[in-house]
């Protein structure tokens, strides 16, 4: 995907995405959160909390029972 469609789908323009990418700029919170879910990262990889990428499309199990 070129930086101008990523762009696109951001509602940004292809020079927001360079600075996004160079780190000259800084990501909002929002547009991290859409990028981790289109391209199925978890936000605590992508933020280097983990080395692992724990995908959040399971449902997390509890000890209490939800009807």
């Amino acid at each position: 995907m070129t930086q101008e469609e990523l762009g696109y789908v951001f509602g940004v323009s292809y020079k927001t995405i360079s600075g996004w990418e160079t780190a000259s700029d800084p990501i909002p919170f929002n547009k991290l959160v859409k990028f981790c879910s289109m391209y199925n990262f978890s936000l605590d990889f992508v933020l280097g909390m983990t080395r692992k990428n724990f995908k959040y499309n399971t449902p997390i199990k509890t000890d209490k029972n939800i009807n």
